[in-house]
């Protein structure tokens, strides 16, 4: 009986903590909160990630179409590139435009990969007028999904 108890508290103990714990938000409050060398770390990490899943995404969805072909199919995801990709660019480029992104005060609630994107659009030569389009409709598209008013 005293074990059942115990147990039954440890329970209710880790359900509590479990459930109270808040994820986290990925945007511009968790970017300011890194060091320079944190950021250079997380875009690192976020090129290699986007890489690796784009090519595992890539090889999966041709195996789909065409399952007898799964050696042609990993050679054309090696050779396939997506439109966005972070790599080719150094990443102080990227945490330094990410940085930019996040200076203005509408964009801190915006994902960071949002901001990623806007980097490495402007990187590729996209005008300003573009990229900031851009930004509007990821930040109209996020308050909507917050249930704000436009």
């Amino acid at each position: 009986m005293r074990y059942s108890k115990i147990t039954a508290f440890i329970a209710i103990l880790g359900a509590g903590i479990c459930l109270g714990q808040k994820s986290l938000d990925m945007n511009g409050v968790f970017w300011k909160s890194l060091s320079e060398t944190q950021k250079i770390g997380f875009v690192q990490g976020y090129s290699m990630g986007y890489t690796q899943g784009f090519f595992e995404g890539k090889v999966s969805a041709l195996d789909v179409v065409d399952p007898k072909k799964q050696g042609s199919n990993y050679a054309s995801a090696l050779i396939a590139t997506p439109k966005f990709n972070p790599n080719g660019r150094t990443f102080n480029q990227l945490a330094d435009g990410i940085d930019q992104c996040f200076k203005d005060f509408r964009n801190v609630q915006l994902p960071i990969s949002v901001c990623m994107n806007w980097t490495i659009r402007g990187v590729d030569g996209e005008s300003d007028a573009e990229r900031e389009s851009f930004l509007e409709i990821a930040r109209k598209s996020r308050s909507q999904a917050n249930g704000q008013p436009q």
